[in-house]
């Protein structure tokens, strides 16, 4: 099936990750309920299910998506914002963006050679 080959999951990971977030989502609906009636309670709850489930799914990092040209170089600052939001990621940021360290720190010292090295990356495909 295309949809879990583009997910990389067997139908049983899959499966498990749809009921798991199913169930969460469920959840969040039962503190949003109770927060509507009385705003003093959960005040936070739901938000922090549906981010915990937001975060859960497989995501393309930034150099994937700008080598499919589906990104330009210029929106990194996007996705290093929502590593920073992040306070649960567990990866380091050169990791969350899909770059080596080599190539993070090019970015970080000298952004034009940065922007010329994945120019010419993303032109060889």
């Amino acid at each position: 099936m295309k949809h879990l080959k583009e997910v990389n999951m067997s139908y049983l990971e899959h499966f498990a990750f749809a009921l798991k977030n199913s169930y969460l989502l469920l959840l969040a609906l039962f503190f949003l309920i109770v927060h509507a009636v009385f705003p003093f309670l959960f005040e936070k709850r739901a938000s922090k299910i549906i981010s915990k489930i937001w975060f859960s799914f497989p995501r393309k990092t930034f150099k994937q998506l700008y080598l499919e040209k589906s990104v330009q170089l210029s929106e990194i600052d996007i996705f290093i914002s929502e590593w920073h939001q992040n306070s649960n990621e567990k990866l380091e940021l050169h990791e969350f963006l899909g770059l080596s360290k080599e190539e993070y720190k090019t970015y970080a010292e000298d952004y034009g050679k940065f922007q010329e090295n994945f120019e010419k990356l993303q032109n060889s495909l």
